[in-house]
This record gives C-alpha cells, sequence and structure tokens, in this order.
C-alpha cells in the first residue's frame, strides 16, 4: 500500500508543478500580450 500512496503523492506533486510552472508561462505571455497592445495602441 505505501508504494501505491508514494506513487499517488508523486503524481500529485508532478501535476502541482506543472499546473505552476503553466501558470507562470501563462502570466508571462499575457503580460507580454498587454504590452504589446498598449504599445500599439
Amino acid at each position: 500500500m505505501t508504494n501505491g500512496g508514494d506513487a499517488a503523492e508523486q503524481v500529485v506533486r508532478l501535476s502541482l508543478e506543472g499546473f505552476e510552472v503553466a501558470a507562470k508561462l501563462s502570466g508571462a505571455a499575457a503580460k507580454n500580450i498587454a504590452v504589446l497592445l498598449v504599445s500599439v495602441l
């Protein structure tokens, strides 16, 4: 049982890290798009 629990815990940890990276990337992209829009206007 501990092996299954460890595997599940690792999956959750990896998915949370992946979500954090995706959030940072999309945040940076949104900031760049906002700057681009402001410079065009």
